[in-house]
Order: C-alpha cells, then sequence, then structure tokens
C-alpha cells in the first residue's frame, strides 16, 4: 500500500484567499503527496488553483458545491517535489474559513493513484460517529479527510493510521486526515458538529504488496 512519508500537517485560516500549509516531502521510491481541505460558509466562492510546491495537484473527490455551507475536496500529485514546499489553495470570493491537510507517502502508482471508494463522499448533522469504506486490493490504502464545523468545542477521534489534524481549543471547527489498510474509515464526534467527509482508494505501485504502500516519517 502507499505508504506515510513524512510528518503531516494541518491547520485553520479564517479570511485569507491564499492559505499555504508546510509540509517536508522527504522522497523516496514512487513517492506522492495527499491532501485535503474543507471551507465554511462558501458562498459565492471560486478556486482557482490548488499546488503542492508551485504543481498543479489532481482533485479525486469533492462533496458540496461553491456557493453552499460547506465544500470539501481531497487531491494527490505523484512525484511531488522534494524538500519543505507549501499545499496552496488559492480562491475568489468569500469564505469564513478553511481547514487544510497534508501529508506523503511512497509506493503509489504514478501512473493510477487513485480510484473511487464505495463511499467517496458522506456529510450529517448532529451524528455521535460515521464510517466510510473502500474496496481495496492487496497493498491498497482508503485515504478519508473528515471536515467538521458548527459546534464549539468539539472533538474529532479517528479510528485508524492518522495523517494530520487541527483541532484548536475550544474552536467550532476542525479537521483529521487519516488511512486505513482495511477498507473502513471511522471517526466520533463530540457536541455533535456538522461534517463532511470525502474519501479515495490510493493505489500501491509494487507488485510485491508484501511491501504495502506506507509513509514515511521525516
Amino acid at each position: 500500500m502507499p505508504n506515510p512519508n513524512g510528518t503531516g500537517a494541518a491547520n485553520r485560516f479564517l479570511n485569507d484567499a491564499s492559505p499555504d500549509l508546510s509540509f517536508n516531502n522527504p522522497g523516496g521510491t514512487n513517492q506522492g503527496v495527499v491532501a485535503a481541505f474543507g471551507a465554511f460558509d462558501a458562498s459565492a466562492l471560486t478556486i482557482t488553483s490548488v499546488q503542492y510546491g508551485g504543481v498543479n495537484m489532481t482533485q479525486m473527490v469533492t462533496l458540496g458545491t461553491i456557493n453552499t455551507t460547506g465544500l470539501t475536496r481531497a487531491y494527490v500529485l505523484p512525484n511531488a517535489p522534494t524538500g519543505v514546499n507549501n499545499f496552496t489553495v488559492t480562491f475568489s470570493g468569500a469564505c469564513d474559513e478553511v481547514m487544510m491537510a497534508v501529508g506523503g507517502c511512497i509506493d503509489l502508482d504514478q501512473a493510477d493513484p487513485f480510484r473511487a471508494a464505495t463511499t467517496p463522499t458522506d456529510s450529517g448533522n448532529g451524528n455521535t460517529s460515521d464510517t466510510m469504506t473502500g474496496s481495496l486490493d492487496p497493498g491498497d490504502w482508503l485515504l478519508g479527510f473528515d471536515y467538521s464545523y458548527d459546534a464549539a468545542g468539539h472533538n474529532i477521534t479517528p479510528s485508524d493510521n492518522q495523517i494530520a489534524e487541527s483541532q484548536p481549543a475550544g474552536d467550532a471547527s476542525g479537521c483529521s486526515l487519516q488511512y486505513s489498510t482495511d477498507g473502513a474509515l471511522f471517526w466520533t464526534f463530540t457536541n455533535t458538529p456538522d461534517w463532511q467527509e470525502v474519501a479515495a482508494v490510493l493505489n500501491h505501485a509494487a507488485a510485491d504488496v508484501s511491501a504495502p504502500l506506507a509513509w514515511i516519517r521525516a
């Protein structure tokens, strides 16, 4: 399966038309970068670019539309620039906040890095938990991103391998980027927030699945 590569990063940005999040991609065999963002009160929002290290990323999955309350998307970039670079989302229009997360992996299929999850998107209000699923071949990952908002002081607890999170103390929003090797992701919530989730299956590059897709700690 694609393996973790670098220590992931996440943060919250307010009233910023070009938020960027620094991530150190240490490189490696068949490496790539994965990232996600959620925007709240995305009225009149127009996204002009999503990049890592100045290179356009490929959108894997999206939930919500422009001019709705929540907009959540996940991206991938095979053979990404190495070293310290910024994950940057550039947009015009109004948006109360953006939550962003980024991380990396090795052993990622460079030509065909992802495919649709069984449950590619989900959303809710007032729930205490949610599960997302994906049909995995040996060595693949299910990557998922949860963006929760509008519930002061709430907490997100992931069930699997968390890449990055941002949960400011006492704040109304949070995000969690994680992956699973068994085809299921599970989050629990406190204070019953509104939430959106997106997921995609990351494809393993190597023929030898005894060395699954993995993360490397920088």
